[in-house]
Formats: structure tokens, C-alpha cells, sequence
């Protein structure tokens, strides 16, 4: 699946609902996010699908978990990152319902990183069949 094969570490701010890119105060260093390649509307519909699945699952993980909180102190609850992914994915899709694939493809992406970061923290990404470089996993 193209968003659950990488990693991008992103915090969650002040980028609007639905606007693709890096969040403001994100790291702007390549990440497998950015490198997704759409090649067709059907790529980008399968894309829709497997966020709306890693989102639900995601949700599913912390409901079944209450009690998890961040692993540090300045780390954003994944909560938040699943919000800000539905919201970016749901611009996503109105963007693609109105023929404006750049911009879907671009929302795309900011999802699925806002995705991997929430796994990151949650510490399921190898559990979900993520393998991360030894230096870009955060400092224990």
C-alpha cells in the first residue's frame, strides 16, 4: 500500500484542513510522502481507500488503548494527526471531485504523512509492516 510504505515525520500545525504540503514548523527534508507518484485518478481514488482504512485502523488502536499517551512531552497526540489526516483526505477528495488532481495529489501525500507520524508515535508502524532507516527513527 503507497501510504503505509514510508515514513515522513511532520508535526501537526498550522496548516489549514485540507491543504497539502508541509505543516508549518514540519520538517522540509525529502520523505517517502513526497515521493508518492500518482498516475492516474484511479491511483488516487486506492489512495483515498487506503487512508480512510489506515485511519479507521489507526482509531481502532487508540479506542482499544485509552490509556496511551505520547511518548514525550512536546510530542502531538496521534488524535490530533488522524484529525488533521481525515480533514486533509476529505480535501483530498473534493479537490479530485473537481478535476484538480494536483492539488489532490499534493493533499494526498500530507495525509499519508500525517499518517506514518501517528504510527510513529504510536509505535505500530513495524507492526503494520513499516521498516524505518536506523537514523530516521527519534532518539529514545
Amino acid at each position: 500500500m503507497i501510504a503505509s510504505s514510508g515514513a515522513l515525520v511532520l508535526a501537526c500545525g498550522g496548516s489549514a484542513p485540507g491543504a497539502g504540503g508541509h505543516p508549518e514548523g514540519a520538517s522540509a527534508e525529502p520523505g517517502y510522502a513526497d515521493e508518492i507518484e500518482f498516475t492516474s485518478v484511479e491511483d488516487m481514488e486506492l489512495e483515498l481507500e487506503t487512508l480512510d482504512n489506515e485511519i479507521a485502523g489507526l482509531e481502532a488502536y487508540l479506542g482499544a488503548n485509552p490509556d496511551w499517551s505520547p511518548p514525550g512531552a512536546g510530542d502531538p497526540d496521534p488524535r490530533a494527526l488522524l484529525a488533521a489526516a481525515r480533514a486533509t483526505r476529505e480535501g483530498a477528495a473534493s479537490a479530485l471531485a473537481a478535476a484538480d488532481t494536483s492539488s489532490a495529489a499534493d493533499s494526498l501525500r500530507a495525509a499519508a504523512a500525517r499518517i506514518e507520524h501517528a504510527k510513529r508515535l504510536l509505535g505500530v508502524a513495524e507492526e503494520m509492516g513499516i521498516e524505518f532507516e536506523p537514523e530516521s527513527l527519534p532518539p529514545d
